[in-house]
């Protein structure tokens, strides 16, 4: 928490403290910032509407903000469970409006794709690279300010396990654990193509030390390390999973079509998605 509060000040980010108080991270298990910021605003004495409203743009300060939205809303209702208060509550008001929006609009989006036939594997995909498109417009818009760049555009492409590291099963099939991505960046109107990046072109750039490099690859590295923390919000995969089952198809198979579908989104072993999945049909018959 001290960390979090430290990376509310200004010199905050030159000093490195905070964990979820800038974009290379999702805010879910880093998520202090937005309650440490709630806290503080208590603190001065404003009024709890208006401290609902500074909250709601907190999101804005990562790279993927609608999920970004998303985990702070999680982690406050979970909160909430423990210690009801002012601060889990002003958190929760701010990020719930987002939270809804972003489930009715994938279970609309996936229940249409169902119903005109198409593959839930395929459903997922379209979801997935839309978000690693998302990610790489990010990057460019907070490190154009940050690096004082023309960062024209950033494309993570080819987006995959296996960046040939680690031989181990799960390094083969889990993104996080050895992935592989390839890059495109047009910086200062000039254009970067680099693959590889998290084995072996920011590794490089790094040992090497040669200036002109390290300025490009600074403009898309945190990028890299956003696409394998992506998994801690996997609502890319639940909701597509959970519409499935709830339209009839096995849950177990559900889950393993949408994962199927899903490169960042399951970076790491997600077993609540079968559990949400499940409770999904269940309530879809009950009704």
């Amino acid at each position: 928490m001290f960390n979090e509060v430290c990376a509310l000040i200004e010199e905050g980010a030159a000093l490195g403290v905070g964990r979820s108080g800038g974009p290379p991270l999702l805010p879910l298990t880093h998520w202090c910032s937005a309650a440490s910021l709630t806290l503080y605003l208590l603190g001065k004495g404003m009024d709890e509407n208006e401290i609902t409203d500074v909250i709601k743009s907190v999101p804005n300060y990562y790279f993927q903000p609608e999920h970004a939205n998303i985990a702070i809303n999680i982690l406050a209702r979970r909160a909430n469970f423990i210690e009801r208060g002012p601060v889990t509550n002003i958190v929760m008001r701010a990020t719930e409006p987002g939270m809804v929006t972003s489930v009715y609009k994938r279970a609309e989006f996936v229940y249409e794709a169902l119903k005109a036939g198409e593959d839930l594997k395929s459903i997922t995909k379209k979801l997935e690279l839309q978000r690693i498109q998302d990610i790489g417009t990010g990057v460019a818009r907070i490190f154009s300010k940050a690096l004082n760049k023309n960062i024209e555009y950033i494309k993570f492409y080819n987006v995959r396990p296996g960046a040939g590291r680690r031989t181990h099963k799960m390094a083969l099939k889990y993104f996080a654990f050895d992935g592989y991505v390839d890059c495109e960046v047009k910086v200062d109107g000039k254009v970067h193509v680099f693959e590889n990046i998290l084995a072996e072109t920011i590794p490089n750039a790094m040992l090497s030390k040669d200036p002109d490099m390290l300025s490009i690859v600074e403009t898309f590295a945190a990028g890299a390390v956003d696409l394998l923390n992506a998994g801690a919000v996997a609502v890319d995969v639940v909701v597509p999973a959970a519409v499935a089952a709830a339209m009839g198809m096995d849950p177990e198979e559900a889950v393993n079509q949408a994962s199927e579908g899903a490169t960042i989104s399951m970076s790491i072993p997600v077993p609540t998605v079968l559990e949400s999945t499940k409770l999904a049909a269940r309530i879809a018959k009950e009704l």
